[in-house]
């Protein structure tokens, strides 16, 4: 009779996708929700110790019974499972599911193997604590009370971690944590002995490597640790480890006769390793020893978290997150190459609720601390050096330019031309439509030169184009002041403010003649309420020649080569349904609708993940058939309520592109913008998906 081949053992964390295997894991969690169509299915999540998948357990599942009733976060299984990679992460398809019996001691499993752990071994790691202790405590009775707390503890510290969460939050934490203290420490005592050989009293190194093997032995007493992690016990919560350390220590020493004083110094050391009452310490350091032992713990506990948050923060540019335990940025470096190191970007998973975008990548060139730093190596692009912008002043100068000819052109018109007043033109008697066409041609030499110079605009090239128009517009009015008859028919000499009070006083929404100054008796115009319109055409001049810098402001940049990127769409992904559908669907109350328009949305978020992963992956076909599939002169999907616009940036001189993703919501009229991603491309796959375009 044939029989089905054994399952191999496989470790959870080293499967790739659509491997089959036997696995020991730990349950982490598990928790009851509600799809959108209100039937219940199990979150469950199933871990070892370097990876954890999370996926549902539907109600129709032949193991929806078993989840219910038996499963228990917690608690160690064995599974047979096929691991598979999914647009929504890693998922497992459970074969067989059973807890982890006696016997499965024999083929392999150790509840560590389950759980986040010290990369150093354990045992290892003990027996150099012992070694040191051995070595170094000089006084008798002091050492053996050491080793015999350290004996007696042994299996706890293999095993404990030394903190909840913060720093070397994993099995076997405490003991690295402890004997990386320790040797510190050590090299410290041994420094300051030879530093301060006339110290009194004298340095006691032994003293001050007892103090760091014992300072943390509380939190044996501390926490309660369970495969879940650990949690402080009662008297963890009203104590603390710093007291109880303390407690250790006295009732080891109990009867042994160590000498009153040397006992006293080594209290110390444990109730002051904190330094600070909020931190948990009673007293600060006040011995030597005390203080040594303080500095290596604080040390060491911040360096782990450091290296953590290093490891774990997934950004990009030449800091951290301040989204960590030590709640500040950490620097990572000056990389002026990012760009041929991108890292992979995680997206957000699951159905696209209000407020969940997908994860955002920034660009940063840091090729000017190259020198600076010694970055050495050959420029991958060549020289750039003729590509800075040397004339950057030209920008201004350019604007000042059009400026002037703009206000020339209006002058000639209002002066030669019968009834016309461009600056008079509004929509609606609100909407300064002349002035804003004005001050768009007057401030477009800033937006010109700014692309052909590679100048990008700033908030203070922008600041000043605003003061220039203010200043334009105030000569404008002045130079037509200077062309009109500056005294009134009964020979009164009338200055600029005078003319500028009269003129603006005179404004009026029908034609009366070309009379500024009020003259002719039988013009009435607006009084003050002129300065209303006045105020609206100050503003409509300056935005308008604001309007075509800010547009630029938006375009992407390459602050390698200091130039402007060229962009173009690449794909249009539905992301809605036809207006008229939604609309009916609203008035029908038809849910049906409203959770297609919810999948349609989903969809698009999906396929724009897929090309951020192409991308990553340099996969320049898989890239172009998505965009293939998804064509951005389709007319039909741009009449959806929602659709996902992707677009290629490049740089002309250097190649290097940008992969942008936008949803844009409602029809042209009240369409909004919202940024999915913004990821670095290398200049190769850029020419790869060029070629295929």
């Amino acid at each position: 009779m044939a029989t089905r081949a054994a399952m191999p053992l496989v470790k959870l964390s080293e499967m790739s996708d659509g491997d089959e295997g036997d696995m020991f894991v730990l349950m982490s969690f598990k928790e009851e929700l509600t799809t959108r169509d209100g039937k219940p299915y199990f979150k469950v999540g199933f871990r070892d110790a370097l990876r954890e998948v999370t996926f549902p357990v539907w109600q129709d599942s032949p193991l929806a019974a078993g989840c219910k009733n038996e499963w228990t976060p917690g608690q160690f299984y064995k599974l047979r499972a096929v691991y598979r990679e999914s647009n929504y992460g890693p998922q497992l398809e459970l074969r067989k599911v059973r807890e982890v019996v006696e016997a499965d001691t024999a083929d392999g499993f150790d509840p560590l193997m389950c759980l986040p752990q010290t990369r150093f071994n354990v045992e290892q790691m003990f027996d150099e604590l012992l070694s040191l202790v051995d070595a170094r405590v000089g006084d008798a009775a002091l050492k053996q009370l050491v080793r015999d707390i350290l004996i007696q503890n042994r299996e706890e510290l293999l095993r404990f971690p030394a903190a909840r969460r913060n720093h070397h939050a994993f099995a076997g934490g405490l003991l690295e944590h402890t004997l990386s203290v320790t040797r510190t420490s050590e090299h410290l005592a041994d420094k300051y002995v030879q530093y301060y050989p006339d110290l009194s009293p004298p340095l006691d190194p032994g003293l001050v490597v007892a103090g760091a093997v014992l300072h943390d032995i509380g939190k044996l007493r501390e926490y309660d640790v369970s495969p879940l992690g650990a949690e402080y016990s009662a008297a963890g919560h009203l104590v603390g480890h710093i007291l109880q350390g303390r407690d250790i220590v006295r009732e080891a020493a109990a009867g042994r006769g160590i000498d009153p004083e040397l006992l006293l110094r080594l209290e110390h050391i444990i109730v002051a390793h904190q330094r600070l009452p909020e931190w948990g310490s009673p007293k600060p350091p006040m011995t030597p020893e005390a203080l040594i032992v303080h500095h290596a713990d604080d040390l060491d506990a911040k360096l782990n978290m450091f290296a953590t948050s290093l490891a774990a923060d997934s950004g990009s540019g030449p800091v951290t997150s301040n989204k960590n335990p030590l709640r500040q940025h950490i620097f990572r470096g000056l990389d002026y190459t990012l760009f041929e190191n991108i890292s992979r970007l995680e997206l957000a998973s699951g159905s696209p609720p209000k407020n969940r975008g997908l994860a955002r990548c920034r660009l940063i060139y840091m090729d000017e601390f190259k020198d600076q730093f010694g970055r050495t190596g050959d420029d991958p692009f060549g020289d750039r050096s003729e590509l800075l912008p040397k004339g950057a002043f030209l920008v201004p100068l350019a604007g000042l330019a059009t400026t002037v000819l703009t206000l020339l052109v209006v002058w000639w018109l209002n002066k030669y031309a019968d009834d016309f007043n461009i600056m008079g033109w509004y929509a609606d008697h609100v909407i300064p439509i002349g002035a804003l066409l004005v001050g768009f041609a007057a401030g477009s030499g800033y937006c010109l030169a700014s692309w052909w110079r590679g100048v990008k605009i700033g908030g203070r090239l922008l600041a000043w184009v605003v003061v220039m128009q203010v200043a334009a517009y105030f000569a404008a009015q002045y130079l037509e002041y200077r062309d009109f008859d500056q005294r009134l028919p009964n020979g009164v000499q009338v200055g600029f403010v005078e003319y500028f009070d009269m003129a603006t006083r005179s404004f009026m929404f029908k034609k009366v003649g070309h009379d500024p100054l009020n003259k002719n008796p039988a013009a009435e115009g607006m009084g003050a309420w002129g300065y209303l319109i006045r105020v609206a055409e100050l503003a409509g001049f300056t935005l308008g020649g604001a309007l075509a810098p800010i547009l630029l402001m938006t375009k992407p940049y390459c602050e390698r080569c200091q130039m402007y990127m060229r962009t173009r769409p690449v794909a249009m992904v539905p992301a809605g349904l036809l207006p008229k559908e939604l609309k009916k669907a609203k008035k029908a109350n038809t849910p049906e609708v409203q959770q297609r328009s919810q999948q349609v949305l989903s969809d698009a978020y999906d396929a724009m993940k897929d090309l951020v992963r192409l991308a990553t992956a340099h996969d320049a076909a898989g890239f172009a058939a998505v965009c293939q599939k998804h064509s951005p002169r389709d007319k039909s999907v741009q009449k959806l309520s929602g659709r996902v616009e992707i677009v290629v940036s490049k740089c002309p001189h250097c190649q290097t592109g940008l992969l942008k993703g936008t949803l844009l919501a409602g029809l042209p009229d009240t369409l909004k913008k919202t940024e999915l991603t913004l990821l670095p491309l290398t200049p190769e796959f850029v020419r790869q998906i060029e070629g295929r375009a």
